[in-house]
């Protein structure tokens, strides 16, 4: 396997866009929003991070979907993609408020907004991770199933242009006499 074909394999580019931005996105969103909008921050940052997870997991869904077998169930895609929008939204109220989980980030950093943003991210960004390995593969399984009907509709399909091959002549046989 070439190096181009890893990078441009559908696990890759999801494992890429999920670390790009779900691990910065904490850090912008904390930066540009907090600084700008005090009282309100932490529900504006939390509703941002949400959406941005939702789209993540819909994205993810969909496209190992396509990938793997060209078919995507739309109800499959906003499950997933809700599923991981909640679960960050309740692990970044969760590092939020519980200072323990930031806190190897603080004492290195001190407690600053940035210190504080990158423990938001860490936690937040692995999270995230976990779950698009756990969504990639369960979309490519559950999105790529058939229903009776379409399974025999494929089968016959199969059949139709099995039937339709030319059959091969076969070779003209040599008899020898003594």
């Amino acid at each position: 396997m070439g190096i181009v074909t890893a990078l441009t394999s559908s696990f890759s580019v999801n494992l890429i866009l999920t670390c790009i931005v779900m691990f910065s996105a904490p850090i912008i969103l904390n930066y540009t929003v907090f600084t700008s909008v005090p009282s309100y921050g932490f529900q504006a940052v939390g509703l941002c991070l949400f959406f941005l997870a939702f789209c993540v997991g819909c994205f993810i869904s969909y496209h190992s979907s396509t990938s793997y077998c060209d078919r995507y169930k739309m109800k499959l895609i906003l499950g997933k993609g809700l599923t991981q929008g909640i679960v960050t939204l309740l692990v970044y109220v969760i590092v939020f408020w519980i200072g323990f989980f930031k806190s190897p980030f603080i004492d290195i950093g001190g407690d600053t907004l940035f210190s504080n943003s990158i423990g938001e991210a860490f936690f937040v960004g692995m999270t995230n991770i976990i779950f698009m390995i756990k969504n990639h593969f369960a979309s490519q399984s559950e999105g790529c199933k058939m229903s009776g009907k379409e399974a025999s509709k494929a089968y016959k399909n199969i059949e139709k242009d099995l039937d339709s091959r030319e059959k091969p002549t076969p070779p003209e046989k040599i008899t020898m006499t003594a």
